[in-house]
């Protein structure tokens, strides 16, 4: 492999953990991250990495000679450097179209609206340019879902997933495996040891996404399903019951806090059974949940336990420690000061939003 001097990819977004590994492996060969659609003849733009890369993101580059990128609104403006929109290719290698289907040819190539006779392929990918020139990629349009209020991208929950250390390759659906219940699931390949180590990918992902972001699970694959172009097959990924096993036999609470924090779970999620190394997400638990299983447990324990520790530590056993801690004061948390009433037969103050509507 001494002879190597070039890699390239293409066809799946580019893990910066990837480019890591690759420079340890091979430190003497140069690794090119390369984007384009079937419909722009596959290659139209390319990022030369370098062993200091850094940042959030591995860029797709600049375009090729004779091809253009362009980030659009939805009314075909382009957008400021750094805001996100669609991505467009133009120039001379896109397709004529699609064989025999002349309105998906309609709706995918348009016409240049700023340049005579020149057209447009509208790819479905989300990207933004960097302010080097350089343009993001942000995962896909379609792949914007809607979970109890929040527009969730999903190829931002994937990004970060897949930067996790040890992680190799990731993918998250939204998936609804019983009636109304909804939820991020995320999958995650890499070596046999990452099995054990899903309670500290999720601490990485909880450090750095929201919580409604968080998948309520991830569980590890040994390889991700592709299809015959060679992307991702999410139709065919697992459901997560059919890989945590749930005839997996229960540990029963073994303490008074144990066999509480067991009663409010099976309320809570409704239930039969709770075993002290149940996840509460994997038994079909998420965001508003947890939510209201805090507020419950504040109610029992005389406690406040912040959600993210929930996030954290979402079993059992977990929660019951931190219960236990905070009641010996070995945490520094606080219990909800009470509600002091104010006198109102003085001016008060205005609050910041007032100020500003205060002619």
């Amino acid at each position: 492999m001494e002879s190597l001097r070039i890699v390239i990819t293409a066809g799946e977004s580019l893990p910066l953990e990837l480019v890591r590994s690759h420079y340890q492996l091979l430190p003497h060969a140069t690794l090119y991250n390369e984007y384009g659609p079937t419909e722009a003849t596959v290659w139209c733009s390319v990022y030369q990495t370098t062993r200091e890369e850094s940042g959030a993101r591995v860029p797709i580059g600049k375009p090729i000679n004779n091809m253009q990128l362009y980030v659009l609104d939805a009314y075909l403006e382009p957008v400021p450097i750094g805001v996100p929109g669609e991505l467009y290719v133009a120039g001379d290698c896109l397709a004529r179209g699609y064989i025999n289907q002349p309105w998906l040819t309609q709706e995918r190539f348009l016409a240049h609206p700023h340049v005579a006779d020149a057209r447009l392929y509208r790819t479905g990918d989300r990207a933004r340019y960097r302010e080097d020139g350089n343009v993001e990629f942000l995962g896909r349009v379609d792949q914007q879902v809607k979970l109890r209020g929040y527009r969730i991208e999903l190829g931002e929950v994937e990004y970060v997933l897949s930067n996790a250390p040890g992680v190799y390759q990731a993918a998250v659906l939204l998936r609804q495996d019983k009636p109304e219940q909804q939820r991020l699931v995320g999958y995650v390949t890499g070596q046999p040891e990452l099995k054990a180590m899903l309670d500290q990918i999720r601490s990485y992902v909880v450090a750095r996404l929201p919580q409604y972001m968080v998948p309520s699970v991830i569980l590890w694959v040994e390889s991700m399903p592709l299809t015959a172009a060679g992307k991702i097959n999410r139709s065919a990924l697992p459901v997560p019951e059919e890989i945590t096993g749930q005839a997996a036999a229960r540990i029963a609470p073994r303490n008074q806090v144990e066999e509480a924090l067991a009663e409010l779970w099976k309320s809570v999620l409704g239930v039969p059974d709770a075993g002290i190394h149940d996840n509460f997400f994997e038994r079909g638990g998420h965001s508003l949940l947890a939510t209201q299983l805090v507020s419950r447990m504040r109610e029992v324990f005389d406690v406040e336990v912040p959600l993210r520790v929930f996030f954290e530590r979402p079993t059992i056993v977990g929660l019951a420690e931190e219960v236990t801690h905070l009641r010996r004061g070995e945490l520094k948390a606080s219990k909800i000061p009470p509600i002091v009433q104010v006198p109102r037969d003085q001016p008060l103050p205005l609050s910041y939003s007032q100020q500003r509507m205060w002619l």
